[in-house]
């Protein structure tokens, strides 16, 4: 990332909003798919096609860093301080 441009599918940048505008706050994929953060109602297989392209591009975008991170049994976290090494 820093200063690098990534190339996100409209699903995978709604999925980053959303998860970044709720900074280290735990998210369950029901959370997202109940909420109206897409105009369109997705299915949950879309959903996660979405989130573990969204996590590689960012993970090859800064390696060293992960910024999506899944918390046993909550699911999901976006963590833009992270410094744990894949």
């Amino acid at each position: 990332m820093r200063g690098r441009q990534l190339d996100l599918t409209s699903e995978e940048f709604d999925v980053f909003l959303f998860l970044a505008g709720h900074p280290q706050s735990l998210i369950t994929p029901h959370t997202m798919l109940s909420t109206s953060w897409t105009a369109h109602r997705v299915r949950q297989t879309e959903f996660l096609r979405a989130l573990v392209s969204l996590r590689n591009k960012l993970d090859a975008a800064d390696p060293g860093k992960r910024y999506l991170r899944t918390e046993p049994w909550v699911i999901y976290r976006f963590d833009p301080t992270s410094l744990v090494t894949p």
